[in-house]
C-alpha cells in the first residue's frame, strides 16, 4: 500500500509540473468530437506495379466495402503505351483486411475492352456472394468472387453504356442505373445474381446526361442524374416500372447519394458541391420532405463522401488545395464539426467506410499517384479522454486515471479504451494521463 501511495505521489508530481508550467487553471471542457490521428494500416498499392518507362498512368480508381467480416478494397490502374497511345490497359486488384493483415483476393482482373480508361469501380454485396462492377466507355462488366478457388469469374455485361453507373441492392434484387452510349437515355437494369435484364427507361433527353445514382429508401428505389451544362440534379422514385419525379431544388457541380440509418429512421442523403456560391451542402429526404443542412465548407474538387457509423454522419471533404479532412454532423446544433487533424495534404480522390471500431479512408496521393489507406478510431456514445464518462474531459478524469495506474481504482475495458489517447503503447498508461493534462491546459488542441 505504501508503494502505491509513493507511486501516486510521483505521478501527481509529474502532472502538477505540467499544469504549473502553463500558469493556467485546469478548466472543465466540453468534449471535443475527435477520434485521434489517422494511422497507416500498411496497405501495399498493387497498382504501383507499372513500368513507367514504357507506360503512362492515366487514371486510378478506388472502391471499398465490408464483406465476410473483412474490409475489401478494389483499386484499378489505367495506362497507355508511351510509344503507341492507342495501346491501353486497364487492370483491377482486390485486397482484404481483417484488422491486422492484408491478403490478395484473386488474381488481377484485366478489363477486356481497353479503348478507353476505366470510368467506375463498385462492389456489390448480395446474399449469394460478393460482386464487382466495373466500366469503361461502352462496356460495364460484372464479376463474382469464387471463394473456393479465390478467383473472380465474369458473370455478365452491358455494352450500351457511357461510363458511370449507379447500383442499389435490397434482398435478392440489384438495380443498376446507367446512361446510354450517346448520353441521351437513362435506363434501369435488374440483376438477380446471374442474369441482367433491362427494366425500363426513366429519362430521355436531346442533350447530354451523366452521373446516374441509385439508392433504396424504405423499400422504394430512388434514381438520379444530372444534365451536363446544367446544374440541376433530377431525382425520381421508381415503383413497378414507373418513374415519378421528386420535386426538389438541387443544383450542384458534383454530388453523392446514400442512405443513412438514423435513430428516427432511414433517410436519403445527397451531398453536393453547389455551382453558385461554391460550397458543399447536404440535403436529406425522409420520403416526404427535404431538409437542407448547410455545411459552410469551401468548394470541393471531388465528390464529398459520406459514411454513417452508429447513426452518426461522417463527411470526407477534399478541398481545392488537396487537403483531405473529415467532419461529423451534429444533429443538435445542425453544424459540421472538423475531426482532428487532416488525413493528408496531397490527396486527389478518396473513399470512406466504417469497419469495426474505425473509420477508414482510401485515397490517392497527388504527387506519387500511390493509393494509401489510413484509419482512425471511432468511439461511440462518449469521447476520448472522458474516462469517467460524465460528458466532459476534466481533472476528475486525470485523478481517476492516475488512481487506476497505481491500483487504487479499477477501470472497465471501455474506460481504458477511452483513456488511451496516445499511440506509442497499445494499452492505457502514464503517457495517456499526461496527454489529457496537456489538452486540458491548452498545450494541444485535440486528444
Amino acid at each position: 500500500m505504501l508503494r502505491k501511495k509513493i507511486t501516486l505521489i510521483a505521478i501527481s508530481a509529474v502532472l502538477v509540473s505540467i499544469i504549473c508550467s502553463t500558469y493556467a487553471i485546469l478548466p472543465v471542457l466540453a468534449v471535443e468530437k475527435t477520434e485521434g490521428i489517422w494511422n497507416s494500416v500498411n496497405f501495399v498499392d498493387a497498382t504501383n506495379n507499372v513500368d513507367t518507362t514504357k507506360e503512362a498512368i492515366t487514371n486510378k480508381l478506388i472502391d471499398t466495402t465490408v464483406y465476410d467480416e473483412k474490409l475489401y478494397i478494389a483499386t484499378s490502374v489505367s495506362t497507355k503505351n508511351k510509344s503507341d497511345t492507342s495501346d491501353r490497359k486497364n487492370k483491377i486488384y482486390v485486397q482484404a483486411y481483417d484488422g491486422q493483415n492484408w491478403s490478395n483476393i484473386g488474381e488481377e482482373i484485366t478489363v477486356s475492352k481497353t479503348i478507353k480508361e476505366m470510368s467506375q469501380l463498385s462492389f456489390c454485396n448480395r446474399p449469394e456472394g460478393l460482386y464487382l462492377f466495373y466500366s469503361t466507355q461502352g462496356l460495364l462488366e460484372i464479376c463474382k468472387l469464387d471463394t473456393i478457388n479465390n478467383q473472380w469469374v465474369t458473370v455478365t455485361s452491358i455494352s450500351d453504356i457511357y461510363g458511370s453507373f449507379g447500383i442499389a441492392t435490397e434482398r435478392n434484387t440489384t438495380y443498376i442505373t446507367a446512361i446510354s452510349s450517346d448520353q441521351s437515355i437513362a435506363k434501369i437494369y435488374n440483376f438477380d445474381g446471374n442474369n441482367l435484364t433491362e427494366d425500363g427507361i426513366y429519362f430521355e433527353h436531346n442533350g447530354i446526361i451523366d452521373e446516374p445514382k441509385a439508392a433504396i429508401l424504405n423499400g422504394t428505389l430512388y434514381i438520379s442524374l444530372r444534365e451536363l451544362g446544367s446544374p440541376q440534379i433530377s431525382l425520381y422514385s421508381y415503383v413497378n416500372g414507373q418513374a415519378k419525379k421528386i420535386e426538389c431544388s438541387l443544383n450542384a457541380y458534383s454530388y453523392t447519394m446514400s442512405i443513412v440509418n438514423e435513430d428516427t429512421g432511414s433517410k436519403l442523403y445527397i451531398a453536393a458541391t453547389t455551382t453558385d456560391d461554391k460550397q458543399m451542402i447536404i440535403h436529406s429526404y425522409d420520403g416526404t420532405k427535404w431538409t437542407l443542412h448547410e455545411t459552410g465548407l469551401e468548394y470541393e474538387t471531388h465528390y464529398p463522401e459520406m459514411v454513417a457509423k452508429s447513426g452518426e454522419i461522417y463527411i470526407l471533404a477534399l478541398f481545392v488545395d488537396n487537403k483531405l479532412q473529415t467532419y461529423t454532423y451534429s444533429k443538435s446544433t445542425g453544424q459540421f464539426v472538423k475531426q482532428g487533424e487532416d488525413v493528408d495534404d496531397s490527396a486527389i480522390r478518396a473513399q470512406a467506410i466504417a469497419f469495426k471500431d474505425y473509420i477508414y479512408t482510401a485515397y490517392q496521393d497527388e504527387n506519387t499517384l500511390e493509393i494509401r489507406v489510413k484509419r482512425k478510431e471511432y468511439l461511440p456514445d462518449y469521447y476520448r479522454g472522458d474516462i469517467n464518462q460524465d460528458g466532459s474531459v476534466n481533472i476528475r478524469d486525470v485523478i481517476l486515471g492516475a488512481k487506476a495506474l497505481v491500483g487504487i481504482e479499477t477501470l472497465t475495458p471501455e474506460q481504458e479504451k477511452i483513456g488511451h489517447v496516445t499511440t506509442k503503447l497499445n494499452y492505457f498508461n502514464l503517457q495517456d494521463i499526461i496527454r489529457i493534462c496537456k489538452y486540458l491546459v491548452g498545450n494541444i488542441e485535440t486528444l
